[in-house]
C-alpha cells in the first residue's frame, strides 16, 4: 500500500473513532430541559460508559491481534478458543456464593475469573506441546475450539436451569452486556490494560518472529516457547477483566485485525496493534451506541450487535482473503 494511501487510512481511522465515541456518548441525544439533569446524565453515566467501551474495544481487539500472530492462525481468538468461556463459567458459578454471603466483598470473582483464564491457556499450551512444537497450528486452534464448545455447553445448560431477564443479568454471560460503569470500574479495567498494551508493545519484535514459526524465532535469538507462555498469560488476564465487566461480547478479536491488516498494511506487530487498538476502539463504540438506540427503550446486548456486524465482515474479508 502506497505510503499516502495509508495515511489516509489512518485518518479514516481516527475520525471514525470520534465519530464512534461521539454516538456512544450522546445517542440518545440528551433533550431534558432541566440543565443539571443532562449535565448528570452526561459525567455520571454516559462518559463513563463510553470509557469503558473504548477500554475494552481496545482490549478485545489487541488481544485478538496477539493471539492470531502467536498462534499462527488467522481465526484464533480468545473467544474462540475458550478463554472467555471458562472466564464466564467461572463467574456464573460464584453467583451463588456471593448470593449467599452478601457481606463477601465485591472483587471475590476476580481470583475466579483470572484462574479460569489462566487454567484455560495452560491447557491450549498443554496440547500445543502434545502436537508438538512447530506443528500446524489449524490443529491447535481446533483443539481450543473443542474446549470452547464443551465449556459454552455447560455454561448453557447452567443458565438454563435459571430464570432468565432478558437483555441483562445472566443474559450477558452469553451475549454481552455493557454496563452503567462508575469512574472507579473504569480506572480498574485501564490500569490492568495499559500494562498488558505496553508489554504487547515492548514484545513486538517476539510477536514477528513468532509468527515466522519457532524454528525462524529461535533463529533470532527469541525464546519461543517462553514467550508465547507470557504472552497467552497476560493477554489471558486482561479478557478475565473484560469479561467480568461486559459478558461474551464476540468478533471483536476476530474481525478487527483483520480489518486493521487490510486498511493499513502492517508490516509489523507493534503498527498492527496500535491500527488494531483504534478500530476496536470505534468498532465497540458504533455497536454500543447501536444497542442502545435501535429498539428504544430496550436495549440490545452488546454481543448481539457486534456479532451482526462483525460476522458478515469476517465473511466478506474471508471471501477477499481467497480471490
Amino acid at each position: 500500500m502506497p505510503p499516502s494511501k495509508r495515511w489516509l487510512m489512518v485518518i479514516a481511522a481516527v475520525l471514525a473513532l470520534v465519530a464512534a465515541t461521539a454516538l456512544a456518548v450522546f445517542l440518545p441525544w440528551l433533550d431534558d430541559s432541566d440543565a443539571q439533569i443532562a449535565r448528570t446524565i452526561f459525567w455520571d453515566f454516559r462518559l463513563p460508559r463510553a470509557l469503558m467501551v473504548l477500554i475494552v474495544g481496545v482490549a478485545l481487539a489487541a488481544v485478538g491481534a496477539t493471539y492470531q500472530r502467536v498462534l499462527q492462525n488467522p481465526i484464533a481468538d480468545p473467544y474462540v478458543l475458550g478463554v472467555a468461556a471458562a472466564t464466564s463459567l467461572a463467574l456464573v458459578a460464584v453467583e451463588p456464593l456471593r448470593a449467599a454471603f452478601p457481606a463477601l466483598p465485591t472483587w471475590l470473582d476476580l481470583p475466579f475469573a483470572v484462574t479460569a483464564a489462566l487454567a484455560t491457556v495452560t491447557l491450549l499450551m498443554a496440547g500445543s506441546r502434545a502436537l508438538g512444537s512447530d506443528s500446524d497450528s489449524e490443529r491447535l486452534v481446533l483443539f481450543g475450539v473443542g474446549i470452547n464448545f464443551v465449556l459454552s455447553s455447560v455454561l448453557f445448560l447452567w443458565l438454563s436451569l435459571r430464570t432468565l431477564q432478558p437483555g441483562g443479568g445472566t443474559m450477558r454471560w452469553l451475549f454481552g452486556r455493557v454496563p452503567w460503569a462508575s469512574y472507579s470500574e473504569v480506572a480498574t479495567l485501564a490500569a490492568v490494560t495499559a500494562p498488558v498494551l505496553l508489554l504487547l508493545m515492548h514484545r513486538a519484535r517476539g510477536i514477528d518472529a513468532l509468527s515466522l514459526g519457532d524454528g525462524v524465532a529461535r533463529t533470532l535469538g527469541v525464546n519461543a516457547p517462553r514467550l508465547r507462555a507470557e504472552l497467552l498469560i497476560a493477554t489471558s488476564i486482561l479478557v478475565a477483566f473484560v469479561v467480568r465487566e461486559t459478558g461474551a461480547v464476540g468478533f471483536v478479536g476476530l474481525v478487527v485485525p483483520h480489518a486493521a491488516a487490510r486498511m493499513f498494511g502492517p508490516r509489523d506487530a507493534r503498527a498492527w496493534l496500535v491500527g488494531s487498538a483504534v478500530l476496536g476502539a470505534a468498532f465497540m463504540a458504533a455497536s454500543d451506541a447501536l444497542s442502545r438506540t435501535l429498539l428504544p427503550p430496550a436495549e440490545i446486548p452488546i454481543g448481539i450487535v457486534t456479532t451482526l456486524l462483525g460476522g458478515p465482515a469476517f465473511l466478506y474479508l474471508l471471501w477477499r482473503g481467497r480471490r
